[in-house]
């Protein structure tokens, strides 16, 4: 698995986590509260990206 695709299963893991839970968020939060997360998130994957490409040689 090559740097690229790492950061395809990372993303696409994120993306789920997001996704599940924004949708528990919507529930108990207000927007101001989303969109803090969201902000947050981005910043997490932005560090992730650029920590994954080191790692070409494990595996997931």
């Amino acid at each position: 698995m090559n740097g690229r695709d790492a950061k395809d299963v990372a993303r696409k893991i994120l993306v789920i986590v997001f996704a599940t839970t924004a949708r528990k968020m919507e529930i108990q939060a207000t927007g101001i509260a989303i969109s803090h997360f969201c902000a947050v998130l981005v910043i997490v994957v932005v560090i992730a990206s650029t920590s994954v490409k080191p790692a070409t040689n494990e595996t997931i």
